[in-house]
């Protein structure tokens, strides 16, 4: 923009060197040389850093009128950036965010202090909300790492959302609240699997009545076929009169009749 394009030239940069994956370039330098990086930004652990390659900034100071605020602005926006995603004290997540066919669901919670040490002697209670169900809560425990984390796992027996909310206390002081959700699915699993779940094979030929065979089996599984009551059978209704039998049972009566009568005499 025009107001970059006024601001005095630096007297110096560094040379920042390769970039790390996942590093955005916010700011070039045109040198003799071409153009290099001079600010840039990455995330670093649960925040971000920047750099700034040089140390002439000063001069945006010096050399504009004492009205322009460049220099400040730039530096309020440069410190506002740092601070402006700092995660949260309390926090909830679940292991995953749907559970396919899997009853078990897991949660983790992180509890920190207003100085952002982890608390590792809270009470927090976990409420949760289902979808079809009435709702229940539960505590959760310590994972014992001594980082502030606890865990619980609840039977999510049906489908459906599953609202989950936290309460942590320490004493009588209440730290906070955090929210989060899962998802649970019935009958999915089998549609985007790429792995065998022999758990869910086996108790599908349980309920069918069928039989899970493995590699070792296969030897044997020819000769049960024929043998096995599960599979489709397809009825086919025929007359009665079709039947070759039926005509041969129904020409020999006729025979019968006429032997009778000609030994009668009454033909």
């Amino acid at each position: 923009s025009d107001r970059w394009r006024n601001l005095p030239p630096l007297a110096d940069y560094q040379n920042l060197g390769e970039l790390k994956p996942g590093a955005i370039v916010l700011l070039d330098a045109a040198t003799s040389r071409g153009r290099t990086p001079l600010l840039a930004w990455q995330h670093y652990g649960r925040g971000a850093t920047f750099v700034l390659g040089t140390a002439s900034t000063q001069r945006w100071q010096m050399h504009l009128p004492p009205q322009d605020q460049s220099h400040e602005t730039f530096w309020r926006q440069l410190l506002h950036a740092l601070v402006a995603h700092t995660p949260p004290r309390l926090s909830l997540a679940s292991e995953h965010p749907t559970y396919d066919d899997e009853r078990g669901v897991r949660f983790e919670a992180e509890i920190r202090d207003a100085r952002f040490e982890p608390v590792n002697d809270a009470q927090v209670e976990l409420m949760i909300s289902p979808e079809h169900g009435s709702p229940f809560s539960q505590s959760m425990q310590p994972s014992g790492q001594n980082d502030g984390r606890y865990v619980a796992t609840i039977d999510a027996a049906t489908p459906g959302i599953y609202r989950a909310s936290i309460v942590a206390r320490r004493g009588q002081d209440e730290l906070g609240r955090a929210f989060t959700h899962v998802v649970r699915t019935q009958g999915v699993v089998e549609h985007f699997a790429t792995y065998q779940h022999r758990a869910v094979l086996e108790r599908i030929a349980q309920m069918t009545g069928g039989r899970y065979w493995t590699l070792d089996e296969l030897d044997g599984l020819a000769a049960a076929i024929p043998y096995s009551k599960a599979g489709v059978i397809e009825r086919l209704t025929l007359d009665l009169w079709n039947l070759p039998i039926v005509f041969l049972v129904l020409l020999a009566l006729k025979l019968a009749e006429w032997a009778i009568r000609l030994r009668w005499g009454r033909l």
